[in-house]
């Protein structure tokens, strides 16, 4: 276990200056819009759900998002440039599974950094929200926030329940789609180093599922947070099964050095 906490700490160097930079453009610009965005309306104001999707947050959390992506990819390639490290990771005394499952786990704690970050930036932009709404008293039949209003936004946007789901499917739909999306990025790697062109169509088909699903979640899920169909079961095992596949293949074709 030393030797995998060795290589996830080496990976996650090469990451965690990045990674802070977009939790911080993420946070700042997020509240900035926010309170931009902030309009009185007579003896009321907009929900902060709506207020957050209108303000363009989303748009800055995918801009962050797509961001983490590329650098994901970049890093998978910064292996193959100059120092050539590539070749010393698979020379080393140890099982290679371990330098797949410490890229993957590194990736993996990058994205959770984000969408941890993008939780506490709603948190504080509430608390914004809420002050601003306070410190209003031009009409004294004004109707405050209520107190547990973060929360019924966290349930009421479609943004934030995909998120923080509530419920245990859509947990486990969540987890689903956040294992696949990591294993996908890195798959799609090691299919072009390798040469295995033609295994896209898999990168392909699991980004369709995991598409299909964030679709799915946001159309059929009711106001008490049940899904409508079971629709959205078939979707999360699907994704289950082809994200099972990816891992086999990619540690096969590792332990074959094709990727060299």
């Amino acid at each position: 276990m030393k030797k995998m906490y060795y290589l996830i700490n080496n990976e996650f160097k090469g990451l965690y200056r990045v990674v802070l930079v977009l939790v911080l453009v993420l946070i700042i610009l997020q509240q900035f819009l926010l309170i931009r965005s902030i309009k009185y309306y007579p003896n009321r104001f907009e929900r902060f759900e709506l207020l957050f999707s209108k303000s363009g947050c989303i748009i800055i959390f995918l801009v962050c998002f797509f961001a983490l992506c590329g650098l994901c990819i970049f890093n998978a390639y910064s292996n193959y440039t100059e120092s050539k490290s590539i070749y010393t990771l698979l020379t080393l005394p140890l099982p290679r599974e371990y330098m797949y499952f410490s890229k993957l786990i590194s990736y993996s704690m990058c994205f959770l950094t984000l969408l941890a970050s993008q939780i506490i930036s709603a948190w504080i932009g509430y608390g914004l929200f809420y002050w601003y709404v306070s410190s209003q008293q031009i009409a004294t039949n004004i109707t405050l926030p209520v107190n547990n209003g973060l929360f019924l936004a966290f349930i009421r946007s479609d943004f934030f329940r995909l998120i923080l789901p509530f419920g245990f499917m859509g947990f486990i739909s969540s987890l689903a789609v956040f294992i696949s999306l990591v294993c996908t990025i890195y798959y799609g790697v090691i299919c072009e180093r390798s040469k295995r062109y033609f295994r896209f169509a898999i990168v392909i088909l699991n980004l369709s599922l995991i598409v299909l699903s964030l679709v799915h979640r946001i159309n059929s899920l009711t106001v008490l947070g049940v899904y409508e169909s079971n629709y959205i079961h078939v979707l999360t095992a699907a994704i289950f099964l082809t994200t099972v596949f990816i891992i086999y293949d990619s540690l096969r074709l590792i332990k074959k050095s094709a990727i060299v």
